[in-house]
């Protein structure tokens, strides 16, 4: 026969051995016998109840879930109401939180991301920023950096006085050919550009130039050409007579 033992444990026989329930099943109490533990939940041989998935707790003898305003404390194993002016969320197992924080679980209350993180309106978690931009703490959206700047590992910083052409991202720079020295600064582009465009007025008139002399050439060759077929024409006609 079946008897009583502690929680946990079957017994057999007269003699009141107890063995511990098989695993994914429990015995509480004044039960008689290991009862198999709900689907949603699992637990260990020789437990007095079950564990049950996240958002849910065991009551009762069944896994049940926080209902209204209240969020389900893992940690604890209890339903707690959720903050003013927040709502359960995610299977009661968080509270919603205003755009630019996040729900700690530790603490029971909603805190700011951190910098270079964002969430929108009822987030549970932050996100980092995407690269190439940055944000200060508590941000609910991510910005490029300022221009004249650039951004280097989540950071805006100042281009400095070679780089003064900054887009946000990165610096612009110009590589100046004369001198083999790569010069950023607004002057040192100014200044670059007078240089550049003599020098392709210089560029376009060699090969005007140089276009008109070999055209000339050619003109002269055809010409030539030309001159020498008459003149032997005048001579062949010269000689038929004399046949």
């Amino acid at each position: 026969a079946v008897v009583s033992t502690q929680s946990g444990h079957y017994g057999r026989g007269e003699d009141g051995e107890c063995s511990p329930c098989l695993q994914d099943t429990y015995k509480q109490g004044e039960m008689v016998s290991c009862e198999e533990c709900p689907s949603t939940s699992t637990t260990p041989a020789g437990s007095a109840e079950c564990s049950c998935d996240q958002g849910t707790h065991w009551s009762n003898r069944a896994c049940v879930m926080c209902t209204g305003t209240a969020w389900f404390d893992n940690a604890g194993k209890v339903c707690v109401q959720c903050p003013a002016h927040t709502l359960p969320v995610h299977g009661h197992t968080a509270c919603s939180c205003s755009a630019g924080s996040k729900w700690d679980p530790v603490t029971k209350t909603c805190t700011a991301c951190p910098a270079n993180h964002f969430s929108e309106g009822s987030s549970v978690e932050c996100t980092k920023c995407p690269a190439y931009t940055v944000s200060t703490a508590g941000a609910s959206q991510c910005n490029h950096c300022q221009n004249g700047q650039y951004w280097t590992n989540y950071t805006c910083e100042t281009c400095n006085d070679s780089d003064q052409i900054g887009n946000g991202v990165f610096c612009v720079q110009q590589y100046d050919i004369e001198t083999q020295h790569y010069k950023g600064s607004a002057k040192g582009i100014r200044g670059a550009g007078p240089r550049s465009s003599l020098s392709a007025i210089f560029t376009g008139i060699i090969v005007v130039l140089a276009v008109v002399c070999i055209t000339l050439i050619v003109l002269l060759i055809a010409k030539s050409r030309k001159q020498k077929k008459e003149k032997s024409t005048d001579c062949d006609s010269a000689l038929i007579p004399l046949l």
